[in-house]
């Protein structure tokens, strides 16, 4: 069963640093790991589309409208970590709508907002074993400079995570989904 405290104890033991029991220990490793964990997380969320984090939801018009520009407003969900995609209808054909993320809302002409995204996933067990193994060098390369004080380490662990950990992990990612289909313009369609 994989554990929040077990992916920083991989960090951990990266650096040559003792291992923790808890992330509320008063021990300098667990505070550390505690300040930055969940912010790391979410980075690594953020940066690809990850088939065990996405998910589809409609979103809720707000009441009122923004100030200029466009007609409606919707609220993004609270795990909202990217968008992925955005349609006006409960199917991905036809062109998106147009539409800008501010804040925490989706700004929009359209009447409908069908929104797919990355959610923020808190429960490790949730996370495939390479998402987790990315997850605790990206920890590692950032409590370098602070536990291990050496920026030799650091940059290491960011190249390892650069150049091994998160390719694999995209990759072991891209081959669980069938490749998605990009639809055919007008440009092309017209001339069938």
């Amino acid at each position: 069963m994989a554990t929040i405290v077990g992916i920083c104890n991989e960090a951990l033991i990266r650096l040559g640093s003792p291992t923790i029991t808890d992330l509320t220990d008063s021990q300098p490793e667990a505070v550390k790991c505690n300040a930055i964990y969940a912010d790391m997380r979410d980075n690594l969320l953020r940066c690809h589309p990850w088939n065990f984090a996405l998910k589809r939801q409609k979103l809720a018009l707000e009441t009122g409208r923004p100030a200029f520009g466009y007609a409606r407003r919707f609220a993004l969900p609270s795990d909202f970590i990217r968008a992925v995609a955005v349609y006006d209808r409960d199917t991905s054909e036809g062109a998106p709508p147009a539409y800008r993320l501010e804040g925490l809302k989706i700004l929009t002409d359209a009447g409908a907002v069908y929104l797919l995204y990355v959610s923020r996933i808190v429960d490790p067990n949730m996370m495939p074993p390479d998402f987790r193994h990315a997850l605790s060098i990206h920890i590692a390369a950032e409590l370098a400079g602070n536990l291990a004080e050496s920026t030799v380490l650091r940059e290491a662990l960011q190249e390892e995570f650069r150049r091994e950990a998160l390719p694999m992990a995209r990759a072991a990612d891209a081959l669980e989904d069938a490749p998605r289909s990009i639809p055919e313009s007008d440009w092309v369609t017209v001339r069938y």
